[in-house]
């Protein structure tokens, strides 16, 4: 699996054993490199070198797997032949389909009343992900009345910077939750206080190309979701049909659209049920193991049973 240093390594054991490759492409890190700090840019030597050795490694596998079409294409744009690159999204275990616990009970442990909204997000805290643009829409909201809580699960480089803006913003710590960093198997509980799951990206280059993971398990319990309208969140939300599309890093945009959406009651109960739907027809880690099976075996390293 990306990235490139384990890439290099599985091309070394090809040239010594005769080893297939199959290198798994789960992102583009020069891509999210540049997000990281300000000032960087496609001309930088690091940005560079990080890019030559993926595509180093993507041309020289046998096979290549990754998450999308965004990235296929990206991908196929670099040089690799399109018959070599096959898609295994994002997935989750049969599990995630399940019903969701009851979510009064951790409401009520982390203070949030029966009769207030939750629009919440679990994942890395990093730049590209665009909790600050969540932040100033919650803003927003209260301003118009909207009861609402803002439940941010995980942690990263921007928690910090994220809590002093929450705070700047009058959103304070019974408004907006960090939570920090949860385990796994906690993840349904919080989905089930959840009214949506936000998926705020930018409009940075990576989050045009790379497909989450979060936003499938949170479409997987039934939770409505709110992305940004970017191509590869494009391939996860059907607009109006198993969620919403909003423009990316317009803060006016998104709470205009979660009011709506947090006040309609029967559309966020049909389109958590078109989300489950789709996650279990096409994003279920079995329904993807028969693409990577398929890959391993024609390069002949399983047998036909």
């Amino acid at each position: 699996a990306s990235d490139h240093g384990n890439g290099r390594v599985a091309l070394a054991l090809r040239e010594t054993f005769g080893l297939p490759v199959v290198y798994e492409v789960r992102g583009f890190l020069e891509e999210t490199w540049l997000t990281q700090a300000p000032g960087r840019g496609r001309d930088d030597e690091t940005y560079r070198a990080r890019r030559a050795l993926e595509t180093f490694c993507m041309r020289e596998a046998d096979v290549v797997l990754t998450l999308g079409e965004a990235m296929k294409a990206e991908i196929v744009g670099r040089g690799v032949p399109e018959e070599r690159v096959l898609i295994a999204p994002n997935a989750v275990d049969d599990d995630f389909l399940g019903p969701l616990p009851e979510g009064a009970p951790v409401r009520a442990r982390l203070g949030i009343a029966p009769d207030e909204f939750v629009v919440g997000t679990v994942g890395s805290l990093t730049p590209h992900e665009g909790i600050g643009t969540l932040l100033h829409a919650g803003e927003e909201l209260i301003r118009r009345g909207v009861p609402l809580r803002l439940l941010i699960v995980g942690d990263g480089p921007e928690r910090a910077g994220l809590e002093r803006l929450a705070a700047r913003l009058g959103l304070d710590d019974r408004v907006a939750l960090f939570t920090g960093r949860v385990p796994h198997a906690q993840v349904r509980d919080l989905h089930a206080v959840l009214d949506v799951f936000a998926v705020p990206r930018t409009d940075e280059r990576v989050c045009h190309l790379v497909t989450p993971l979060k936003p499938v398990e949170a479409m997987a319990s039934g939770v409505p979701v709110a992305a940004s309208d970017v191509t590869a969140l494009r391939e996860l939300v059907e607009h109006e049909v198993n969620g919403k599309l909003i423009k990316p890093e317009s803060p006016h945009s998104w709470a205009d659209e979660l009011e709506i959406l947090l006040y309609s009651r029967n559309r966020r109960s049909e389109w958590g049920a078109a989300a489950r739907a789709m996650v279990a027809r096409d994003r279920t880690w079995k329904r993807v193991a028969a693409t990577t099976r398929d890959a391993y075996r024609a390069l002949g390293c399983l047998d036909a049973g």
